[in-house]
């Protein structure tokens, strides 16, 4: 009865979580048009002007890198479902497969805030490119925060000849790039661009929205890995989300 129970919660958790994760749009960036010149005859516009507004996405660039088990770093762009990545789980650096990834797009360009830290143990400089909301870990602290929330002088956990370090944030800034990826590992934590950061993002608590998507990593474990990559949200999440919407559980949790 127990056992029932606590799934039952986790399922109204994930509900949420992708309630959350679901106002994320698909739109790389909308272009709006003004006609400033017609042509002599009127029947066309001989010159316009153009905006383009770029789109935030809640996860990391296409162009972010992981660590693969075999020592390369390869792009978000172009990670399969299947390969094991350099994880965080308890504050230990390990090797754990991708089982899924939420979605990803590789054409289009998004808005990311754009974070360097210094490596003072090389000398050298990191950067990371992630989304305001996503989650990614100070140096010292078990709980991770919004990359919104970090400040110049913040301490992030950087990865350092397999050890991690604190990696000093010394320049913030936004940065326009291309494609976006959200994957997924089994301890809700993935090394990107040597920092270690959480697969989540829109949801303050990591370990509630890790806690909200045991019953997908239950699902992936016994039936295995999705065989095709969306840009939207993958069908499962999507399915929960339309049942979860349409029963109103959205309006009550």
């Amino acid at each position: 009865m127990i056992f029932i129970k606590v799934n039952i919660v986790n399922i109204f958790l994930l509900f949420l979580f992708v309630q959350i994760y679901s106002t994320d749009g698909q739109t790389g960036y909308t272009q709006r048009c003004t006609c400033i010149k017609e042509s002599a005859t009127g029947y066309f516009c001989a010159e316009q002007s153009c905006n383009i507004q770029y789109q935030y996405k809640k996860c990391f660039s296409g162009r972010s890198t992981v660590r693969t088990r075999d020592g390369k770093d390869i792009s978000l762009s172009n990670i399969q479902i299947g390969q094991e990545v350099l994880v965080s789980n308890r504050n230990k650096l390990i090797f754990q497969p991708i089982y899924d990834i939420i979605h990803r797009e590789n054409t289009k360009f998004y808005t990311f805030i754009h974070l360097t830290i210094f490596n003072h143990y090389e000398n050298s400089t990191q950067s990371i490119e992630i989304s305001s909301k996503h989650l990614i870990f100070k140096y010292g602290l078990l709980d991770p925060i919004f990359a919104s929330e970090i400040q110049i002088g913040d301490h992030l956990q950087l990865v350092n000849q397999f050890e991690i370090i604190p990696g000093k944030v010394i320049h913030i800034d936004e940065i326009i790039s291309q494609g976006y990826c959200a994957p997924l590992t089994f301890s809700g934590t993935i090394v990107v661009n040597n920092l270690v950061s959480s697969n989540y993002a829109e949801v303050r608590n990591h370990h509630l929205a890790h806690l909200a998507m045991q019953p997908y990593r239950w699902w992936r474990n016994t039936f295995g890995p999705t065989q095709t990559i969306q840009t939207d949200l993958n069908w499962y999440i999507s399915i929960l989300y339309n049942f979860a919407n349409k029963t109103g559980f959205l309006h009550i949790l």
